[in-house]
């Protein structure tokens, strides 16, 4: 017949090899492999492949919607969305609803905190120095790094999640459920505020910075751990008692605690640079305390006379604190005492803290000239001190 003698013709010859896309194989593969790339492209036409057609259907059956492949392109064999076919986009696909809500809880304070609050601070009627101080609500994103250690080390982060969650939700619940305040509890619209705020917190800088060092830099140079001990520390106490209890009948004498304050400041800006000049000398070639009795006197006076200076300034200091206190409602005066008092401790930790690493990376004769010109600026602070403290 002809037909058999034509598909005899076209029957490949035993141990004919085949030319495909996966490379050279046998014939029955090689059959196989026509018939794959026939229904491949069938399907790439809209066409189903006969294995699909209906029993005594006529033809094949055709898609109902268009083909969306270019001819000789291979269509796509998974259907459906484009994370089925890609298990990364899968595993993502179920976290990305929570991922997106916690994105909205954690940036929905920072967006109406950053946004919405100086609106409605100015709104009502704050100034622009009360409404810029708002910014020290972001504090706590700074202290990110303090806390970071402790989720790594204990918990699971779903837990962390769900506590921060659900104390964020608390904070917001609380909040929201406190009345507004009246306006006459306003800490900084007590008169006097503001000026006393920024002058706790700069008056101490120079002396803290310097009493920090100052010690340690003797003991380098030759003084004894157990003279330089009991002197900073008994002596050093005594001192500060003494220069309290003087700067006290002072002001029981009918002395402006401004006017005090300001004299001591001169004197405590001479101790520091008498201080300086006996430490810059001790740098000099061949000067040491442990061979010259006259320099270890003077240092020893020098570190005893600044405690002195510093009962002084502290007790006047605190003594404008009060007054500026007793100023604000009755209700308030202890809260607004506390903030100056709050404020003046950050003051004194803030330089004591920072001394070493100024004293290291500027050196020693730069890091007590700074010392120097900071205690220079509460006697330009007190040239600016409003009226209702005088």
């Amino acid at each position: 017949m002809p037909g058999a003698a034509a598909r005899g013709a076209r029957r490949p010859a035993p141990g004919t090899l085949w030319a495909g896309r996966a490379g050279l194989c046998g014939p029955r593969e090689g059959r196989a492999a026509e018939a794959s790339q026939r229904t491949e492209r069938k399907a790439v036409r809209g066409v189903a492949p006969p294995r699909a057609r209906l029993a005594g259907s006529p033809g094949p059956l055709h898609s109902s919607a268009p083909s969306l492949a270019a001819p000789g392109l291979r269509a796509p064999r998974s259907a459906g969305f484009p994370w089925r076919a890609c298990p990364a986009l899968a595993a993502m696909h179920g976290k990305l609803l929570p991922l997106a809500g916690l994105y909205l809880v954690q940036g929905l304070p920072y967006g109406l905190q950053s946004g919405l609050l100086p609106i409605l601070l100015r709104s009502h009627g704050l100034s622009l120095t009360r409404v810029g101080m708002a910014k020290g609500l972001y504090t706590p994103w700074l202290f990110k790094l303090a806390w970071a250690p402790l989720v790594d080390r204990r918990g699971s982060p779903r837990a962390w999640l769900t506590l921060s969650t659900g104390a964020l939700g608390l904070a917001c619940g609380l909040l929201a459920a406190v009345p507004p305040a009246p306006a006459d509890h306003d800490l900084m619209a007590v008169p006097g505020t503001l000026w006393t705020a920024g002058f706790v917190l700069t008056y101490k800088l120079g002396e803290q910075g310097a009493a920090s060092l100052f010690p340690l830099l003797l003991l380098d140079r030759g003084a004894s751990a157990p003279e330089l001990g009991l002197w900073n520390g008994f002596g050093a106490v005594a001192c500060s008692i003494v220069g309290s209890a003087l700067c006290g009948a002072l002001l029981s004498r009918h002395w402006q605690p401004l006017a005090l304050l300001k004299s001591v400041l001169w004197l405590r800006l001479g101790g520091l640079a008498c201080q300086t000049a006996l430490l810059f000398h001790l740098d000099t070639p061949g000067a040491s305390l442990g061979t010259s009795t006259a320099l270890r006197g003077m240092a020893l006076v020098s570190l005893c006379l600044q405690h002195f200076l510093g009962g002084l300034v502290t007790t006047a200091t605190f003594t404008v604190m009060m007054h500026c206190s007793q100023r604000a409602p009755r209700t308030l005066q202890a809260t607004h005492y506390s903030l100056l008092a709050t404020l003046e401790l950050l003051g004194k930790l803030l330089l004591g803290t920072l001394a070493g690493v100024l004293a290291d990376g500027l050196g020693l004769h730069p890091c007590f000239t700074v010392f120097l010109m900071l205690s220079v600026l509460p006697l330009v602070d007190l040239g600016m001190a409003p009226s209702t403290l005088a």
